[in-house]
């Protein structure tokens, strides 16, 4: 585990630098305070070839990076609101906003998971970090759970009360983590996982899930 992670470490330093990027054919630009997708942008393609938005819908973008993902939320929902704990994140997902002009569609948030959030959402999206180590810097959030997968299990304590009646979460995992300790978090804590995809991506292999939660059963 300690291993994947420095080589992230390694790769982030060794492309620390500014740089445009085309995907999906959207213009995006990357500071390099933030996480690099220059390997790594497989994963998010993989994420957006399978985003579930209903058209019209509002979505939660939790810890929204360089706003990758909102940005293509934003062609069926009708709003957005992107979120990340790291300043640098908000300030580089801005940039990207702007790029695609978006600005109408989609707020930006910098606070730590649903801290800065008061609303309902028909979809909330989560790419979480993956190791249940504890984050010292901004960058490592972008990678580390916290202890116990920390910041997961905050999450998924506090997501129900901002899901609409039909709401829904879709979430990435990762061969990475303790999946079976995943699962029975979720399990725990009201939700039921449907497998959407899966993919193996360089090292890992990476899972997208819908969870809903079990109230809502008989009324998809």
């Amino acid at each position: 585990m300690h291993g994947s992670l420095n080589l992230l470490k390694l790769l982030n330093l060794l492309f620390y630098f500014s740089f445009f990027k085309k995907i999906n054919g959207k213009t995006f630009y990357f500071t390099p305070d933030v996480f690099s997708p220059q390997f790594f942008v497989v994963s998010s393609t993989f994420f957006i070839q399978h985003l579930s938005i209903p058209k019209g819908s509002m979505v939660l973008d939790m810890g929204t990076g360089s706003g990758i993902l909102a940005i293509f939320a934003s062609e069926s929902a009708q709003k957005v609101v992107a979120t990340d704990i790291n300043p640098h994140a908000i300030q580089n997902a801005r940039i990207n906003v702007r790029l695609n002009n978006l600005s109408i569609k989609i707020e930006l948030r910098c606070g730590n998971l649903f801290q800065p959030i008061t609303e309902k959402f028909d979809v909330i999206l989560f790419n979480p970090p993956y190791y249940p180590l504890k984050p010292k810097t901004y960058m490592e959030a972008a990678w580390c759970c916290g202890t116990n997968y920390f910041c997961l299990r905050t999450f998924l304590t506090n997501a129900k009360k901002h899901l609409t009646q039909r709401g829904f979460i879709q979430i990435s995992l990762s061969s990475y983590m303790d999946l079976d300790y995943i699962h029975k978090l979720i399990k725990k804590h009201g939700f039921r996982s449907i497998l959407i995809a899966r993919k193996f991506i360089l090292f890992e292999t990476l899972y997208i899930y819908l969870l809903k939660p079990k109230i809502s059963e008989g009324v998809d």
